[in-house]
């Protein structure tokens, strides 16, 4: 089963506040860039808060126990 406690904790979320500043077209001079940046990263811990508390991810299998995971790194 899926760790979300540790999945959450340990997630590269630098690619998504690249995403959403591009989408937005912040620049990275921008006078508030960092103001940004801690209003995406509230958003991000509400989203963890959130999700830590869902039954759909206790019930997701981790690829370590999973047959076809050892298959595919054993032999690709």
């Amino acid at each position: 089963m899926l760790n979300a406690e540790s999945y959450f904790d340990n997630f590269n979320y630098a690619p998504i506040y690249e995403h959403v500043l591009k989408e937005n077209k912040v620049p990275s001079d921008d006078v508030n860039f960092q103001r940004h940046n801690i209003e995406i990263k509230k958003k991000i811990e509400e989203m963890k808060r959130i999700y830590k508390t869902r039954e759909y991810f206790k019930d997701m299998p981790t690829l370590d126990n999973d047959f076809s995971s050892y298959v595919i790194c054993k032999y690709f």
